[in-house]
């Protein structure tokens, strides 16, 4: 998706020119002759509205027939194009372009003509025209007349720092060590400590408070995430927004004695990330809003609103309620922690937050609905001027990397160096912030060899191997900058992971962990994937299954292995740490690019083998998810219903709904599954782990090592096969044929439920599939299956099906079947 801006003021685009021609700069992104000057901007960009996380954007100035123009293009993201105020180009001038004042543009929407999208960029032009590295800024939705979101009298930003950017009301921690850390996610607090501003600065009555967060469980009761209140003792006033005190996990307006306070009737929360206002107005009216919209009733306080004074008064984050106790006595509240302040006061509080404060601000009036909006949908942006690349390993790359990461803590176990997805959420912020300084040439000889040819690491290559750059890189190519919608995970292992790690000479996860982090799923994939996609792929099942961005680990080779040191990888396969990690997963994610890369790749087939067969396992059957990412959207093919389908009343269906949008070209590449086709770096990798499989089949009494691709098979024809029906593929992929070459087959599921294309010929074909010789369990739920007769049902003849020993059948609201056709199927089921 792309912006323009037609005009840009000549005086901000003459000065760039002036000062990149005066240093000479002949190079792409710089001066170039009189009417070809380029400036080259790359970073992120976020927004509410396309999910939690940055997205990777690039910003283009150039010189055209004397005119200055600006494009704009944000990677890969089908939510971002579809928004309204997205989808117009820039077109109108810079409004105004005052030496001492910020710039902005604006952008009109025919899609939504009462509406502009206005860009504030952070920074004079004078200081833009002398090479600024660094654009910051936001946007945000705003009325066509020009009214832009209202100004807080403080605000803070914990994904950088505790101070107030506006005014003098910085934060202070208090509670037991570790108990407050703020980072790049923001103020993270486990539920024993809390953080305190100082004092406000003037007198306020009528107040907003605003703040986003990231809870850690929707399970905790009764805490505080923002409030403001006088601290002199347990029965001071305050006013707070609470989480699941009074109404089951709702929010609410918290106040002492619960003076001001009224059970609103929201929604019962079901998310974690959120955008929260509390507004209080100057007629004793509280209002609370949730993600930009208004939650519950507005209400009357039963008491006036307290007025709280400058110089006493202060913001409290991540509990309910804060008092000075510096007396040491007893009180009937139980306080979270105790501490001294640097005003020499000992706070205690109550009410424990569990999660991240990312962003907060304090407001002296009470926000109307229409400005919460406007808060609720700004969004920012930072992009860093591409002019220069770095030479791999040279001292100022490795500067920057030394900066970042510290070696931090020895795991010797590689199976428990997994990483989770906030830590994937570091690594792709840095990527984005640095990777236009990395350029397509890898380190090593960029000689012949095939990227697209090479497994990863885990074929035991290691990654100063000579074949690096992809024969499709050109000379010219390879001095080329990357951008995040290409950063594949061989490039960020060369530029990142291994000099980043070569001097401890351990895992990418030992610089980022604090101890061991077992993996709870285990990821097979293939390495010349965007790097962005495989995080969107994680982020979805995350949501998918439940997990937590904190506290949930995923095994990825890249991270886990010491990639200046493989002697991990060596020996018997059982002894490797991937089949290590799948031994302590609950299962196996599988991600797939467009080509369905990893099937081709004999070390994916083994870990596909392994989980499928559950090889090594005593407790539960190992899990198996497939992912992919089409058009900037992750879709997930699981094994069984989800946490987030059993929201649902029919889970099943709700299942089956979201499994067709998994892109059916992928999914006939899965049906192509062919063992002996998958490379290897090393042929006898390749022969190793075919041999390796062949010998468990014949500890089985079988003997082929094919079983890893009618496994494949299978479980993509079963999970297509709905999809197939509505767009009429059964017989043209012939669904039924790869499930009755599936001899080891004993437990199939099928659900066609609420889908009326469903009919005869589809049960017919489905019955002329079904592996008779192995089958053990049969589950069919053809509920409202509305089409089906007692011809459909008459070829579900289970007689030749020996083994079968325990079948469900669902065939409600099916009245076209007859009772004596299913008389006939029952009596037709073996002994």
């Amino acid at each position: 998706m792309s912006f323009f801006l037609d005009e840009w003021p000549t005086q901000f685009l003459e000065q760039q020119q002036m000062a990149t021609q005066q240093q000479g700069a002949q190079q792409e992104g710089h001066a170039d002759g009189n009417d070809k000057v380029a400036w080259k901007y790359q970073g992120w960009i976020m927004h509410p509205e396309f999910g939690e996380y940055r997205l990777p954007a690039q910003l283009e100035l150039k010189k055209r027939m004397g005119k200055w123009r600006g494009k704009w293009n944000v990677l890969g993201n089908r939510k971002f194009n579809d928004c309204a105020w997205a989808r117009k180009a820039f077109h109108e001038a810079m409004e105004s372009f005052e030496e001492e004042n910020d710039a902005t543009w604006v952008a009109k929407c025919d899609a939504t003509p009462h509406e502009d999208a206005i860009f504030s960029l952070i920074g004079t032009p004078k200081k833009i025209a002398s090479g600024l590295e660094l654009l910051k800024g936001h946007f945000f939705v705003s009325p066509k007349d020009g009214t832009k979101p209202p100004m807080p009298v403080s605000s803070w930003d914990f994904t950088k720092d505790c101070n107030d950017h506006l005014d003098s009301m910085h934060v202070t921690t208090y509670g037991p060590p570790g108990s407050v850390q703020r980072d790049d996610r923001g103020l993270v607090l486990d539920g024993t400590g809390f953080a305190v501003s100082e004092p406000i600065t003037e007198r306020m009555t009528q107040k907003s408070l605003e703040v986003s967060i990231d809870l850690d469980d929707l399970d905790q009761e009764e805490v505080g995430v923002m409030s403001i209140g006088s601290m002199e003792k347990t029965t001071s006033g305050f006013d707070a927004i609470v989480y699941n005190q009074r109404g089951c996990k709702q929010w609410m307006s918290c106040s002492e004695f619960f003076r001001r306070s009224q059970v609103l009737g929201g929604q019962a929360e079901s998310e974690r990330r959120l955008h929260l206002v509390a507004t209080y107005d100057e007629t004793g009216s509280v209002t609370l809003f949730r993600n930009g919209r208004q939650y519950g009733d507005t209400y009357k306080a039963k008491s006036n609103f307290e007025s709280y004074n400058a110089g006493s008064a202060r913001v409290v984050f991540g509990a309910r309620h804060v008092w000075t106790n510096d007396d040491d006595k007893t009180h009937s509240v139980s306080p979270l922690s105790k501490g001294r302040g640097a005003d020499c006061h000992d706070y205690e509080g109550t009410g424990a937050f569990r999660g991240k404060i990312i962003r907060a601000a304090l407001y002296d009036q009470a926000l109307s609905a229409r400005q919460v909006k406007l808060r609720a949908r700004t969004g920012r942006f930072r992009l860093w001027l591409v002019d220069k690349t770095w030479e791999c390993g040279d001292e100022e790359h490795m500067g920057h990397l030394s900066e970042r990461f510290h070696h931090t803590e020895t795991i010797e176990s590689p199976k428990d160096r997994a990483i989770s997805l906030a830590q994937m959420a570091s690594l792709i912020r840095y990527t984005t912030e640095t990777c236009h300084k990395w350029t397509y040439e890898l380190p090593g000889e960029a000689a012949a060899g095939a990227m697209g040819e090479l497994e990863t690491p885990c074929e035991s290559t290691t990654i100063t191997s000579a074949s690096k750059t992809p024969t499709n890189i050109t000379a010219r190519m390879a001095s080329k900058s990357l951008n995040m919608q290409t950063v594949d995970l061989y490039q960020l292992v060369s530029w990142l992971v291994a000099p980043a790690t070569r001097e401890a000479s351990c895992s990418f996860v030992e610089l980022i962990a604090n101890g061991p982090q077992p993996p709870t799923w285990m990821i097979s994939h293939w390495w010349g994937e965007p790097i962005i996609d495989f995080f969107r792929s994680v982020e979805r099942h995350v949501a998918l299954r439940f997990l937590s961005a904190d506290g949930s680990y995923y095994w990825v080779c890249a991270y886990a292995n010491r990639q200046n040191n493989l002697e991990e990888l060596e020996g018997d396969l059982k002894n490797t740490s991937f089949f290590k990690a799948m031994e302590a997963s609950k299962g196996v994610l599988c991600i797939l690019d467009s080509k369905a890369t990893p099937f081709q790749r004999i070390w994916c087939a083994f870990e596909e083998y392994v989980a499928l067969e559950n090889v090594g396992r005593s407790g539960p059957p190992m899990l198996f998810d497939v992912a992919t990412v089409s058009e900037g959207t992750a879709t997930i093919l699981s094994d069984g219903v989800t946490d987030e389908d059993r929201q649902d009343k029919m889970p099943a269906l709700r299942k089956a709904d979201r499994e067709q949008e998994f892109p059916l070209e992928v999914i006939k590449l899965g049906l192509d599954y062919n063992i002996s086709k998958a490379k290897a770096t090393r042929y006898q990798d390749k022969l190793r782990i075919l041999e390796w499989m062949k010998a468990m089949e014949e500890m089985k009494g079988h003997g082929s090592d094919e079983l890893v691709s009618k496994r494949i098979k299978t479980f993509f024809a079963m999970r297509a096969w709905r999809q197939c029906v509505m767009q009429k593929q059964v017989a043209t992929l012939e669904l039924h044929r790869v499930l009755e070459s599936d001899n080891r087959c004993s437990t199939l599921e099928f659900d066609s439920s609420y889908l009326y294309e469903f009919k005869d010929d589809d049960l017919k074909r489905l019955c002329q599939g079904l592996p008779v010789k192995s089958l053990k369990k049969l589950t069919l739920n053809l509920e409202w299956c509305a089409a089906l007769t007692d011809s459909g049902v008459d070829a579900l003849q289970l007689g030749c099906c020996e083994r079968l020993r325990d079948i469900s059948l669902n065939i409600r609201e099916c009245t076209d079947i007859s009772s004596r056709c299913i008389e006939s199927l029952l009596g037709s089921i073996p002994d």
